[in-house]
């Protein structure tokens, strides 16, 4: 099962409170480290769905040569990319609340307003793009015709449509056949079960895959507001902890295979991102004393490095996602605060890298188009230059890669950058 990081947009600054008195209004907040993780997330979300479009790995085909897989083990965390980009949402959309003595400027409505704004006009545009893509390229390569797929772009149009498709084995009538059905179920149910979990799962009409992303991330935000009043009254400790054991609770319910998309267990991964944000921002004693502490780049270190270890087997990471996100959770969250540390920062220079930062400005885009452009450069132009599996991946991570970046720019130019809630705000040195 494919499982795409989250890389949705969010502001690291949004307009500065109005000063009360004497005070004088904090300039808008943009770091252009965070542009620069969300550059190389994105860019390591095409490698890792390359591995799978090549070998058509989502659908049963073919495995990469061993060599490849155990040289290339470090691309195959795609599920646990995903905790990283769900650290960095709760994160950003904790700055301002950071930086407004912990409410959230306007309230709830205003603040949903926005959200819609940045995402949901890409993400529509995303859905017409790929339907037409799939329906005229690359569904007549894959098997897939209008006559064959009609029916059941229907229910596909439905649920992205109302942005709940992670939702969606729910409403399967073969649901009950396969609700309980584990990883290693699934290598040894029957062909007509396989069939049914396909089915329940949406794999017979694969269109962007890694739209579900979008679902998840949105449904996030509703919890959102909710987050932040706890945030004041029951204390930072006692908001994450609560969120992370009931999410996993309720995960621990619903685990078998099918329910792969839902991930509730996100929304307790979220709040670490706001956990993150005041350690690495909030101007209270006790949030400086944890910033000054010097373990931070270890403990990133050493975390991303156990998680990448783990996937060395690859169906460990599948099997037990939920626990490995245990483990990627914090070590997002330790990377972003090691990134923000003042003065000399190796780690936050890397990030800040002029070309990363400037891909990361359009990496929303990057991500919601990637998929179909990435079987669109597979089928129609590789096969003339390339006839084995091996080099044609690596040609479509490089001059593919760049085909498809320029592809997303002009998508993020026409569909993205017009509906943008901010101007691109002044850069305050990170150093300071």
């Amino acid at each position: 099962m494919s499982a795409p990081p989250l890389i949705v947009p969010m502001e690291s600054s949004e307009p500065s409170p109005k000063p009360a008195g004497n005070e004088v209004a904090k300039p808008r907040l943009h770091l252009d480290f965070l542009d620069g993780v969300r550059a190389c997330a994105a860019l390591y979300v095409v490698f890792y769905h390359g591995i799978l479009h090549t070998w058509n790995m989502a659908k049963g085909g073919e495995q990469p040569p061993n060599w490849f897989a155990l040289s290339h083990f470090f691309l195959q965390s795609g599920r646990f990319a995903v905790s990283l980009f769900i650290v960095i949402s709760g994160f950003c959309l904790m700055l301002p609340v950071v930086r407004n003595r912990g409410v959230l400027k306007g309230g709830s409505l205003p603040f949903f307003l926005r959200r819609a704004k940045r995402i949901l006009p890409p993400y529509y545009f995303t859905i017409a793009i790929s339907l037409l893509l799939f329906f005229t390229l690359i569904g007549p390569r894959t098997g897939f015709t209008w006559a064959t797929s009609a029916g059941a772009s229907k229910p596909w149009l439905t649920f992205h449509g109302t942005l709940m498709q992670n939702w969606a084995p729910f409403f399967n009538p073969n649901y009950s056949q396969v609700a309980d059905l584990s990883l290693m179920d699934l290598f040894k149910a029957t062909p007509e079960k396989q069939v049914a979990l396909g089915a329940v799962m949406g794999n017979q009409l694969d269109i962007n895959g890694p739209l579900w992303s979008i679902a998840v991330e949105w449904q996030i935000y509703f919890f959102f507001p909710l987050l932040v009043v706890l945030w004041r009254k029951i204390g930072a400790a006692s908001t994450v902890s609560l969120t992370l054991i009931l999410t996993y609770a309720f995960y621990l319910k619903f685990h078998g295979m099918v329910h792969g998309w839902m991930a509730p267990h996100y929304l307790g991964l979220f709040t670490l991102g706001m956990l993150g944000a005041n350690i690495a921002y909030g101007e209270e004693a006790r949030w400086v004393r944890l910033r000054e502490k010097r373990y931070w780049h270890t403990l990133a270190y050493v975390l991303w490095a156990t998680v990448f270890l783990i996937n060395i087997n690859p169906l460990m990471g599948l099997m037990y996602s939920y626990l490995v996100d245990l483990i990627a959770g914090p070590a997002s969250m330790c990377l972003l605060i090691a990134a923000a540390k003042p003065g000399k920062n190796r780690l936050r220079d890397l990030f800040s890298r002029p070309k990363l930062v400037f891909l990361g400005t359009f990496s929303y885009s990057i991500y919601l188009m990637h998929d179909p452009l990435l079987r669109v450069v597979l089928h129609y132009v590789l096969p003339s230059f390339a006839k084995t599996k091996v080099l044609q991946y690596y040609l479509l991570v490089s001059v593919g890669l760049v085909m498809i970046v320029g592809v997303a720019y002009v998508f993020h130019r026409l569909f993205e950058r017009p509906f943008m809630n901010t101007k691109p705000a002044k850069r305050i040195p990170e150093s300071a």
